[in-house]
C-alpha cells in the first residue's frame, strides 16, 4: 500500500489581541481582522496568515521593481522586463497578496514607452547611416570622407523626431491604444467581478504587466529586424528573397508580442486571481477588443477635423491585431 505523504498542520490563527492592523483581502478588500478561517467570507480567496498580515503592514522583499524602483531601479527594472516574457513563471512568483502600487506600475509603463521610443529613435539613426553611406560611395563623395566625419556630417542631417520610416511616438501609440482597448473591454463581465469581488488596482496589475511586455517585444523584435533588413551584410540577401519581402518588422512584432500579452493576461486572471474561466475571459476580451476596433475604423473613415486624428492610434491598433495572424495569411497564400 501506498504511503500517505505527511500533511502539514495548517497555520494558526492570528492573536488578535496582539496584531492590531486592520487586514483587507488581497483580492476584494474585505478585512480580515477576527476572523478565525483562513479564507475570506467575501470573495472565497484562500490565503495564508502570515503573507496577508506582512502585505498589511507593508512588509514585502519582491525584486519587482513595483517596490524596489527607489533603491535598485536599473537591476529591478531589467530583472523585471525579464521574467515578463515567461507569464507563466512570473505570474507565480507574483502573490495576490502583494500591495498594487499603482503609481510604480504607471511609472514602469512610461520608463518602457522611453525606452522604446530610444531604441527606435536609435534603429532610425542607425538605418539613415547605413542608406547614406552606400548612397555616398555609389556617388564617390563618401571616399575622401573619413569615419568620424561621414558619422559627424551624417547625423546632423539625421531627423530627430522622425525616422526614416515614421516616428516612435506613431510607433507606441498603437501599441498604448491595445492596452487601453483591453481595459475597457474588462468591465463588460460585470459578474464575474461581482463574483470574486476584484478591486480595479488589481485589474489594473494584470492589464499594465502584459502591456509592459507587448510594448518592450515589439519593439525589440522591430529594431532587430528592420536592422537585418536594411544594415549589414544581410541587406542585399534579404531584398533577393521573397519570403523576407513579406517578413515585415511589424508583422513579426506583432506575431511575438501579442501572443505573449495575451497569455500574460490570461496567467494573470487564471493563476494570479484564481479566477476558475480566466483563460476564457480573454479570449472574449480578445474578441471584444477586435469588434471594438472594427468599429473604430468604419467610424474614423466617416470622421474628419480634430476626432480623426484622436482615433488614428486606434486605427493603427486594429491593424496591430490583425498583424499576428500574418503567419496564418501568408501559408495559406500556397
Amino acid at each position: 500500500m501506498p504511503i500517505p505523504a505527511v500533511l502539514q498542520p495548517p497555520e494558526p490563527t492570528p492573536d488578535w489581541s496582539i496584531v492590531l492592523d486592520d487586514i483587507p483581502c488581497p483580492r476584494c478588500g474585505y478585512n480580515l481582522r477576527e476572523l478565525t478561517s483562513a479564507r475570506c467570507p467575501e470573495c472565497g480567496l484562500e490565503f495564508v496568515w502570515s503573507a496577508v498580515i506582512a502585505a498589511a503592514r507593508h512588509q514585502t522583499d519582491s525584486r519587482l521593481f513595483e517596490y524596489q524602483w527607489q533603491r535598485r531601479p536599473v537591476r529591478s527594472f531589467a530583472g523585471t522586463a525579464v521574467r515578463l516574457v515567461a507569464p507563466w513563471k512570473f505570474w507565480r512568483e507574483v502573490p495576490i497578496t502583494l500591495p498594487v502600487r499603482v503609481r510604480s506600475l504607471c511609472l514602469q509603463v512610461g520608463l518602457a514607452c522611453l525606452i522604446a521610443m530610444a531604441l527606435l529613435e536609435a534603429t532610425g539613426l542607425a538605418v539613415y547611416l547605413a542608406q547614406t553611406h552606400r548612397m555616398w560611395y555609389s556617388s564617390g563623395v563618401g571616399r575622401f570622407t573619413g569615419p568620424v566625419e561621414f558619422f559627424w556630417k551624417a547625423t546632423l542631417q539625421f531627423p530627430l523626431l522622425e525616422t526614416t520610416w515614421i516616428s516612435g511616438l506613431e510607433l507606441l501609440s498603437p501599441l498604448l491604444a491595445f492596452g487601453v482597448m483591453a481595459w475597457l473591454a474588462i468591465p463588460v463581465f460585470w459578474q464575474t467581478r461581482r463574483n470574486y469581488r476584484i478591486r480595479q488596482d488589481v485589474i489594473l496589475r494584470t492589464v499594465l504587466y502584459p502591456l509592459i511586455t507587448l510594448i518592450l517585444v515589439w519593439c525589440s523584435a522591430y529594431s532587430v529586424l528592420a536592422l537585418l533588413r536594411d544594415c549589414g551584410p544581410w541587406q542585399r540577401s534579404w531584398n533577393q528573397n521573397q519570403w523576407w519581402d513579406w517578413a515585415k518588422p511589424e508583422y513579426v512584432g506583432s506575431c511575438l508580442a501579442l501572443p505573449l500579452f495575451y497569455s500574460g493576461m490570461g496567467f494573470a486572471w487564471r493563476r494570479y486571481l484564481q479566477v476558475r474561466r480566466g483563460w476564457g475571459l480573454v479570449i472574449l476580451v480578445s474578441l471584444l477588443q477586435e469588434m471594438m476596433l472594427i468599429a473604430v475604423m468604419a467610424i474614423a473613415t466617416k470622421v474628419h477635423g480634430p476626432l480623426h486624428y484622436f482615433l488614428v492610434p486606434f486605427e493603427s491598433a486594429a491593424q496591430l491585431f490583425m498583424q499576428q495572424f500574418w503567419p496564418v495569411w501568408y501559408w495559406a497564400r500556397f
